[in-house]
């Protein structure tokens, strides 16, 4: 019921009240037995009363099945409108980071490919100091605001592969810093030496495969989200 329409309707109802309750109060009753004479409204009250009662409550189930579906379609509305402020968010994380990500990770991706596709990567302390900038960039990426926006959406799958990706980082970084930290002068130095360079080629390895999949499942999602942000 409307604002407009709801004075009108109150009205409506009171004159109605008035017009079946104050005869039979007031009025003057019927003065011969057969009914006749007295107050034509007081007969009229008397005579349809049951009649008058049932079509008052048809009306007030009626008044109050259209309140109800009033009701809830405010209620639904407001629902949707609270999707909409969801998707609104979820659609600006995922756009961001298909213009981010893709580009962001590939590049030092291709950079860590050339260590993995060498015959003997790591051989001296230019590439391995190198490696570290690249795989410190890496982690970056998966650090950066617009890949952890989207955390709360992203599918469990990209969520495993982000943080396989970082885990496979963090393993090669801390192989490249155990390796500095070696003592020359022990005699299984060269052992140990060829330990950490066996676990940063292996991380590697598995940090380029790992991550061109969390570029392509990530993209994917995020593609797929802006076009429909509800799914």
């Amino acid at each position: 019921m409307s604002k407009a329409t709801r004075p009108f309707a109150i009205a409506a109802i009171l004159v109605v009240i008035a017009l079946l309750v104050f005869p039979p109060i007031f009025g003057e009753r019927p003065v011969f037995a057969d009914r006749t004479g007295g107050d034509p409204m007081w007969n009229f009250v008397y005579d349809f009363q049951t009649l008058i009662t049932g079509a008052l409550a048809v009306f007030a189930a009626v008044a109050t099945i259209r309140e109800m579906r009033i009701s809830d379609a405010k209620q639904e509305r407001r629902h949707h409108e609270q999707r909409l402020d969801a998707n609104r968010g979820k659609l600006r994380a995922a756009a961001n980071l298909l213009e981010f990500l893709p580009v962001a990770l590939t590049s030092q991706i291709i950079t860590l490919r050339v260590y993995t596709e060498s015959e003997n990567p790591f051989n001296n302390a230019l590439e391995i100091t190198h490696a570290q900038i690249v795989v410190e960039a890496v982690v970056a990426v998966l650090n950066d605001e617009r890949v952890n926006a989207c955390r709360e959406f992203f599918p469990s799958e990209v969520l495993q592969l982000l943080q396989d990706s970082k885990n496979f980082a963090d393993f090669i970084l801390r192989n490249i810093r155990a390796r500095t930290q070696i003592d020359t002068t022990r005699p299984a130095a060269s052992y140990i030496d060829d330990f950490h360079l066996e676990a940063m080629t292996t991380n590697t390895e598995a940090l380029v495969r790992n991550a061109d999949q969390l570029v392509s499942r990530a993209s994917d999602w995020a593609y797929k989200t802006v076009l429909d942000p509800t799914r």
